[in-house]
């Protein structure tokens, strides 16, 4: 009897210890911080197209921290995971694997089309929403993929430059300098320009070209543009090239007109630049001088943050973060991603509202821009 009640009594003070032990079991894992909702971020951060990369990731940066600031998405707070793809396809293709394996469940990225094509294959074979940002090569328009953008691709603004110069200017002739180092960006870029552009009685373009990779030997490509007799000059090529270029433009003496596809449109452009860039024309979705109460509050932010007036790609980085926040606080399972962005469609952007199209392309307005007095003015 004895032993019995012993076993009675050893059992009773075990199953207290187990309660007593789930008890706090239960208790640390409440006290635990919920895991984070992983979303991934490759873009060029080093080099010469860091800038570009740079601000993407710091709107991208804003947008997360007020998502936490609103309590995350199902109480789960947001982590950023950030990568460089140096503007490399091997290392582009590397890190979206590396950002896989640390669980996100979606990619903002690339910031060119370049880098973008190389992870193409990736993206899609695994399945995994990536979100793009300021590409818009026609290449990657009219696909059932998983790359989704938050621009549209070059159509619109190509025609808009072509009618512009056409119509509005004297230029008839125009030498298009494009880079080689994006090649699926710039190379569209200068065919569907000659193509508009030829269309006008008496117009056409000379093509001349160089890559970003290597090094550059700027005033042999201005002599080249020189030579072919051009009455103006359109620039399918980075801040920092662009801004080199019209250095040595103006140097030789030359006062033609210069205009750009837009991807140079950066702080980079102004401070590089300076007097010789004055003047240049773009045709931008992105608006300097945009009075949206949302981009205005933005805009306050990131000056507080980083010390600068946001540009164009990090207004599109925080609008890529956004769009994504928004689809996985509607439902956060990361296989029904994509059909959730694609079923509500028109989103709210910093600068206004825009639509994806059924292949997830945004249609956004554009605006003329010129530099004046050292800024990005907009026109109309």
């Amino acid at each position: 009897m004895k032993k019995y009640a012993g076993f009675r009594g050893f059992a009773s003070a075990t199953a207290t210890a187990a309660a007593s032990a789930l008890f706090l079991m239960v208790l640390f894992c409440g006290c635990d911080k919920p895991e984070p909702l992983k979303i991934g971020f490759s873009g060029c951060l080093t080099g010469r197209l860091s800038d570009l990369g740079t601000a993407g990731r710091n709107g991208a940066l804003l947008a997360v921290e007020q998502a936490n600031k609103a309590g995350g998405i199902q109480g789960r707070p947001v982590e950023l995971i950030v990568k460089d793809d140096k503007h490399d396809p091997k290392t582009a293709v590397a890190v979206d694997r590396e950002l896989m394996d640390q669980g996100v469940v979606a990619i903002i990225g690339h910031m060119t089309s370049s880098m973008t094509l190389a992870a193409l294959p990736l993206i899609n074979r695994e399945r995994m929403v990536m979100v793009g940002p300021t590409v818009s090569s026609n290449g990657l328009s009219g696909m059932d993929d998983y790359f989704l953008r938050v621009i549209g691709s070059n159509t619109a603004r190509v025609n808009l430059m072509a009618d512009h110069i056409a119509t509005r200017t004297d230029v008839k002739t125009v030498a298009c300098l494009y880079d080689l180092g994006n090649r699926s960006f710039s190379h569209p870029w200068f065919t569907s320009f000659k193509e508009s552009f030829e269309k006008h009685p008496g117009c056409r373009v000379v093509p001349v070209t160089f890559t970003s990779t290597q090094d550059v030997a700027y005033g042999d490509l201005v002599d080249e543009i020189l030579e072919a007799n051009a009455q103006g000059l359109l620039l399918v090529a980075g801040a920092l090239h662009t801004a080199m270029v019209c250095h040595q433009l103006r140097k030789k003496g030359s006062k033609m007109p210069v205009f750009s596809s837009g991807w140079a449109q950066t702080k980079q452009l102004l401070l590089q630049g300076g007097r010789a860039v004055e003047g240049m024309i773009f045709f931008h979705y992105f608006d300097q001088d945009n009075q949206k109460n949302n981009y205005l509050g933005f805009r306050d932010d990131y000056v507080d943050t980083y010390g600068e007036e946001p540009g164009f790609a990090a207004m599109c980085g925080y609008d890529a973060a956004s769009l994504l926040i928004r689809a996985l606080r509607m439902d956060v399972n990361p296989g029904n991603l994509k059909k959730t962005i694609l079923d509500h469609r028109v989103v709210q952007g910093l600068q206004g509202d825009f639509e994806l199209d059924a292949h997830g392309d945004a249609k956004r307005n554009y605006y003329r821009i010129i530099i004046k007095d050292g800024r990005f003015v907009t026109l109309e």
